[in-house]
């Protein structure tokens, strides 16, 4: 057995929700290494809801396969996160580490996120254990003053990965099997109540982080889902300012100003505490964009909405510097838009480029 002392205990995330965010940005870029895909958009998830066991089922699919290339399982008061086809090595738990860093389609790359997601699910009471590369990898808090968080890597004997990998398969030729991990060749990571040590998490806790990840929780409706080349405007009020990076919900940061609508951004990066990196300017410049790609591709359906906002005594986040970076064409829409609703209005009035304003009649 090879015992880790890789980190200290004192510093960590402010929300347990983060945390689950966390292990799902994990599984989610993993899925992407481990499967060769590009994007997220390459990767379907569909909740399954409960099994007959009382099991609750999501599970990730590719569109060149059938079966899932990944799953998660709440099963009595344990939570597993499985990547199939994936592998952990000892380098995974050094602080720094990360074979995402410059990997714009990934959104981790500080190379410390599952550290910090096992060390303080276990400060939290909750068992952490993980199956991958021939080892069970099982994490503990430790010293005197419990200031240490170990990990504790058992590499499994040869005959015993044999006996294992038989299991394995037998259980898989069966009809329609239920999908489990093979320590031997995917990654599992259990947390909750494992092998009889650490809390259960209640299914109502596991529902709420599940709520997370856009794919996990997605608009009943999918009308409600605008798409474009630089990510998703979101209509259902249940999501209305709520801002999603590669499906994953952000920390919500405090501002001025609020989004009247939900977006869930193709780029960018998040800082260690869950937080988008970006600044005003180059927010304001992509949901601006959003608009643009939406209205230019279903008019009807969003014109009149933005409309609404520019109006508004609100100052919406929304529409935020757009007349720095409003495009010619949908500038144009929105004209032909206000004059359409104020052309009974004699008071309506607007300013040109010139000192004077003049009427919309004139």
């Amino acid at each position: 057995m090879h015992s880790e002392n890789f980190i200290r205990t004192g510093i960590y995330p402010r929300c347990i929700l983060n945390i689950l965010l966390i292990l799902e940005n994990y599984r989610k870029d993993a899925m992407l290494e481990s499967n060769g895909l590009l994007t997220y958009e390459d990767i379907s998830v569909t909740n399954h809801g409960l099994d007959s066991k009382d099991r609750c089922w999501i599970k990730a699919y590719c569109s060149n396969k059938q079966k899932p290339i990944g799953f998660i399982c709440w099963d009595s008061g344990k939570v597993t996160f499985t990547n199939f086809n994936a592998k952990l090595t000892r380098e995974n738990l050094d602080i720094g580490r990360s074979t995402k860093r410059g990997n714009e389609n990934t959104a981790g790359a500080h190379g410390e996120g599952l550290k910090i997601a096992a060390m303080v699910m276990t400060r939290n009471g909750y068992k952490v254990r993980m199956e991958s590369s021939g080892c069970y990898w099982n994490f503990k808090i430790t010293g005197r003053n419990a200031d240490q968080f170990k990990c504790n890597i058992s590499i499994i004997a040869e005959d015993k990965q044999m006996e294992l990998a038989d299991k394995h398969q037998r259980k898989m030729a069966k009809k329609d099997p239920t999908p489990q991990g093979l320590v031997t060749k995917d990654v599992t990571i259990q947390i909750g109540r494992v092998m009889g040590k650490g809390e259960k998490i209640r299914r109502s806790t596991f529902e709420k982080w599940m709520k997370i990840s856009l794919d996990l929780d997605p608009p009943g409706n999918s009308s409600d889902l605008v798409k474009t080349r630089l990510g998703t405007l979101i209509l259902d009020p249940k999501y209305e300012g709520k801002i999603y990076l590669k499906g994953l919900l952000m920390e919500e940061r405090g501002s001025l100003r609020q989004f009247k609508y939900g977006y869930n951004l193709k780029y960018g990066r998040v800082n260690r505490d869950r937080e988008m990196i970006t600044n005003i300017m180059e927010q304001a410049r992509t949901i601006t964009d959003i608009w643009r790609d939406g209205i230019l591709a279903k008019e009807k359906l969003l014109l009149t909405k933005y409309v609404d906002m520019l109006k508004s005594s609100e100052e919406y986040a929304d529409v935020d510097r757009v007349e720095s970076y409003i495009s010619d064409a949908v500038a144009k829409k929105i004209w032909h838009e206000i004059r359409y609703i104020e052309s009974d209005n004699s008071s309506f009035f607007y300013y040109p480029l010139g000192p004077s304003a003049k009427s919309v009649s004139e």
